[in-house]
């Protein structure tokens, strides 16, 4: 187990966690290993079988003694195979367990990467590191053809080589095949259908993580990490149920309805027996049919399951392993991870935030050109700024930089005289909020989305939450919906619309009344008449403890004391 996590590039101390939190899972797997360990002896229950009877049955011409010995033989075949299926039900539980384990492992890390990652990588790759099952299905799908090929033309030889030993023994053993075959293309279809809800579950997780990398500014800005962690393993839970379902039908029924090949098979054993005493077949050609009927097939059929098993396992590792170097690779160490706990000398009070300073900030991406330099600006409580620019000039990157969401190249950001860095994360975002256009939302009730990540631990009033529904016109969306704030929000907010969705991120943003507020783009999807009504309404509320900054392409809403900031070439005029 560490073994592979070093190969997935998990650190050292990263595994000691895991091998604490599995310590349960690494006893049942102890126990799991012993019991089948102890079953190991009755694989060649059939060879004991064919011993017993020829030396007491045969031999002694005991022909009395068949049945008790075929009944004992397929109780006790019954027994061994109910504790090989508990077996490999524990093992399917344990499996996920694992799978689980190392999967929150891998998604704690992507979310406590800093900004700059989310920016710089797709969805895609990321869903590579996380969900590293992704060329699952297809490597599936070729080891099953792969084992038809190969069991087809086993099979083949097989019947051949059978009825040229006997022909009556042949038609016993071939009388359990339609049996089979209609269970297992039962077990297929079912299957089938569980495959399609399995891929219904990979694009929800799919677009829950895109969710999360599209709206990564949103998530830490309003501390929504650790919820979105658990939004997404809600739906991965419901993925693993699906996939136990399969894995059910895969590893416990099939091998049940292939088990039925071991209970012909003693069957055979006491009708050659008879046959043998009788006169009837050889005891050669009894041993030959034996070894070809019940050896042959399991062991090509192991073979081929086992190699492309093994080759499959060899590619994801690489790929995964690939993936995360080159994350890693391309992230700049020095980026601050706002998700990781701080030292305990971070400061975690600044008192009444009265201003934030930026000192000499200049800010690039690595292996571009510099977007802006040297900037030194002074935003007192209670103001407001229009940050105006020209697409790309650094408006959004530099509101950021202000909240705490990059980290400067050069140059240092200061609330009230400390440096941001050295204050603990969760004050710098109770204090600076950045919301833009696209903001997360988790699957819930819409007043646990406007209200989660302030940590004051209590709700406003419903007077006071009214009051505010009217400042960002939602008041009409909530008075429409039957079950008002406690509507269910699905994943995304996709039962809203993006206007629906901005005037409620408005709201959320008013309840935590933040010093200083960063409105990037946030009201694109409103009608200009309504942005400038909501925005005065918001300001007025506010007051002069709150200093709002926005950017807003095209209208400019000459707000009461405004005042416009122009990014120009990297740097700011009229600040």
């Amino acid at each position: 187990m560490k073994n592979f996590l070093k190969k997935l590039r998990i650190s050292i101390p990263e595994t000691d966690d895991i091998r604490k939190a599995l310590f349960f899972g690494r006893h049942t797997w102890y126990l799991l290993l012993i019991i089948q360990l102890c079953l190991v002896p009755f694989s060649v229950f059939d060879i004991v079988l064919v011993k017993i009877i020829t030396d007491k049955v045969i031999t002694e011409r005991r022909i009395d003694l068949l049945f008790p010995i075929a009944i004992i033989f397929c109780g006790v075949m019954l027994i061994v195979l109910c504790i090989e299926m508990w077996l490999q039900y524990r093992a399917i539980c344990l499996g996920q367990f694992w799978d689980g384990t190392i999967k929150d492992r891998f998604l704690r890390s992507i979310l406590h990467k800093p900004l700059e990652f989310f920016q710089r990588f797709s969805a895609g790759e990321i869903l590579y590191r996380v969900l590293n099952d992704s060329a699952a299905l297809p490597s599936y799908m070729t080891q099953m053809r792969w084992s038809f090929i190969v069991n087809l033309f086993s099979m083949i030889v097989v019947i051949a080589l059978m009825f040229y030993l006997d022909i009556s023994l042949s038609l016993l053993v071939l009388a359990a095949i339609p049996v089979q075959v209609w269970g297992l293309s039962k077990v297929g279809r079912k299957c089938r259908k569980i495959y399609e809800n399995l891929k219904l579950c990979d694009q929800r997780l799919l677009g829950n993580l895109d969710n999360i990398t599209t709206c990564a500014e949103s998530l830490k800005a309003f501390s929504l990490e650790n919820q979105a962690r658990h939004d997404w393993f809600s739906d991965y839970r419901i993925r693993l149920r699906v996939e136990r379902r399969l894995l059910v039908f895969q590893r416990l029924v099939t091998p049940l309805l292939l088990k039925i090949n071991t209970i012909m098979a003693i069957v055979v054993i006491c009708y050659g027996a008879y046959c043998i005493v009788t006169g009837i077949l050889s005891m050669g050609t009894f041993i030959a049919f034996l070894i070809v009927a019940a050896r042959f097939p399991d062991i090509v059929q192991f073979l081929a399951n086992y190699h492309v098993g093994l080759q499959d396992i060899i590619m994801c590792c690489r790929r995964v392993r690939a993936t995360w170097q080159a994350l890693e690779h391309n992230i700049r160490p020095e980026a601050r991870l706002l998700s990781k706990p701080f030292p305990v000398s971070c400061l975690s009070r600044v008192g009444n935030p009265k201003y934030l300073r930026f000192s000499k900030v200049g800010y690039a991406y690595s292996g571009d050109k510099q977007i802006f330099q040297d900037i030194d600006w002074e935003v007192p409580v209670g103001r407001v700024y229009r940050l105006q620019g020209q697409n790309g000039s650094g408006k959004s990157t530099l509101l950021k930089v202000g909240a705490g969401l990059l980290t400067p190249k050069t140059g240092q950001v200061f609330l009230n005289e400390f440096n941001i860095r050295e204050i603990k994360s969760d004050v710098v975002r109770r204090n600076v909020i950045y919301l833009s256009s696209e903001n997360y939302w988790f699957k819930g009730t819409i007043r646990a989305n406007i209200y989660y990540g302030f940590g004051n631990g209590c709700y406003s009033s419903q007077k006071h939450l009214e009051e505010l529904t009217k400042i960002t016109g939602t008041n009409h969306l909530i008075e429409k919906l039957p079950r008002g704030f406690d509507t269910p929000v699905s994943t995304g907010g996709e039962n809203f619309s993006s206007g629906e969705k901005q005037r409620l991120s408005l709201l959320r943003v008013l309840l935590a009344e933040p010093a200083f507020m960063f409105l990037d783009e946030s009201l694109t999807s409103i009608h200009s008449d309504d942005a400038a009504r909501i925005l005065s309404e918001m300001i007025r509320y506010l007051g002069r403890d709150t200093t709002v900054i926005y950017v807003h392409h095209g209208v400019n809403f000459n707000l009461p004391q405004q005042k416009d900031i122009q990014l120009h070439t990297g740097a700011l005029l009229n600040a």
